[in-house]
């Protein structure tokens, strides 16, 4: 179904784009911390896909299993949830970005 191709069409394209975060944060720190920035962003990623997947089946057992499976209420909370942790977070991306550029844009001094 094109539902399904349109899905991993989509998780193919935003997959890498987490390995975007090194080169942006690189700068940010003097070289000789790039080792530990890059084990603090991967401990990062450990850490929040186990804390990912333990709060989905927490939101899983909310629901009482049909068939002997998860509920697809459980699920549907779930991905709704994770949709909205998503927005959170590209609208927390999107304001500190504009703080970011309004500090800079006080910073720089006028010609």
């Amino acid at each position: 179904p094109l539902v399904v191709v349109a899905t991993w069409a989509l998780l193919g394209f935003v997959a890498g784009f987490n390995f975007v975060t090194y080169a942006a944060l690189a700068p940010m720190f003097p070289p000789e911390l790039g080792g530990r920035l890059n084990a603090c962003l991967t401990l990062s990623w450990v850490l929040g896909a186990f804390l990912l997947q333990n709060a989905y089946g927490l939101v899983l057992d909310w629901f009482p299993a049909t068939n002997g499976g998860y509920s697809t209420e459980g699920h549907r909370v779930a991905v709704v949830i994770l949709i909205a942790l998503v927005l959170l977070a590209l609208g927390w991306y999107r304001v500190s970005s504009k703080l970011e550029a309004n500090k800079r844009a006080r910073a720089t001094p006028a010609n």
